[in-house]
């Protein structure tokens, strides 16, 4: 059973381009796609191009999550994987739990098991409390063990989402065509969604305006394709909106994207958006 990994890259920071080192001594092959503008810089690519068992593509552009997850999981299909496991360029890599769940996978492997993954954890220094695997709806994409015998069988992942809900399309597609989304609730990844705030005591994510615009039109993409009603999408919307206003920076501005994401939504656009 061989396993690859792949890390999506966009304008990293030197410490997240150290994280490609572990993975790189962890699985046989890594797959780089970088999505920086006009292509990483020189340094970057040096560094890059120093790790002997890395694999970069860039095309100087943008192209979204959605593409890159394909570009690598074909590129592992080609090579001879089994597996390909997505990391987030802003997870925080742990061998412990990385071997840990490749050793689960290796003893427990089902056919019908199209992901394995984790569970996210924000804080380090965490324990698992609980020891079972459990099926369950969706995982993120970071830490996911994508098994490519299964992702060969289907479309892979739906480029109109460009980023944000590509991981729920993708697992809720693998279940409609009756494989299996398994979390192992043993290992842990850690691993910060948006900015973080504290509010009353809470602490509240953060996203910019942009990712409030693909987080709308996606969402509303998502629950339509698979079957949730009119009402519902409204629902969503309308606690989102609440939330927004009262919990966010820059809250007018996130609204604003917010509108135009339901109306992009309303007239089936998809894919990147160009402001």
């Amino acid at each position: 059973m061989r396993f690859s990994c792949g890390v999506p890259l966009y304008h990293p920071s030197t410490e997240q381009l150290k994280h490609i080192e572990i993975y790189a001594g962890l699985f046989d092959t890594v797959y780089i796609v970088d999505n920086t503008e006009n292509g990483a810089g020189t340094s970057m690519r040096q560094y890059l191009d120093s790790i002997n068992n890395v694999v970069v593509f860039a095309t100087g552009e943008n192209q979204g999550l959605s593409v890159a997850y394909n570009q690598m999981c074909r590129r592992a299909i080609q090579d001879g994987f089994d597996w390909l496991v997505i990391y987030d360029q802003d997870s925080q890599p742990s061998p412990f739990y990385i071997n840990k769940l490749r050793d689960y996978v290796e003893k427990n492997v089902d056919s019908d098991v199209a992901v394995y993954g984790p569970v996210v954890c924000k804080e380090k220094g965490r324990e698992p409390e609980d020891q079972r695997a459990v099926e369950v709806e969706v995982l993120i994409s970071s830490g996911s063990f994508v098994n490519l015998q299964i992702y060969a069988q289907t479309p892979g992942f739906d480029e109109a989402f460009f980023i944000d809900k590509v991981d729920d399309d993708y697992c809720l597609m693998a279940r409609q065509r009756g494989f299996r989304i398994i979390q192992v609730r043993s290992c842990f990844l850690y691993h910060r969604i948006g900015e973080w705030k504290k509010i009353f005591g809470k602490i509240v994510e953060q996203h910019s305006p942009l990712r409030m615009y693909y987080i709308t039109r996606n969402t509303l993409m998502l629950y339509k394709k698979y079957g949730k009603s009119g009402l519902e999408r409204l629902g969503w919307f309308v606690n989102r909106l609440r939330h927004t206003l009262l919990y966010d920076d820059s809250r007018y501005k996130k609204v604003k994207r917010m509108f135009l994401g339901a109306w992009d939504y309303k007239h089936g656009i998809t894919g990147k958006k160009l402001f």
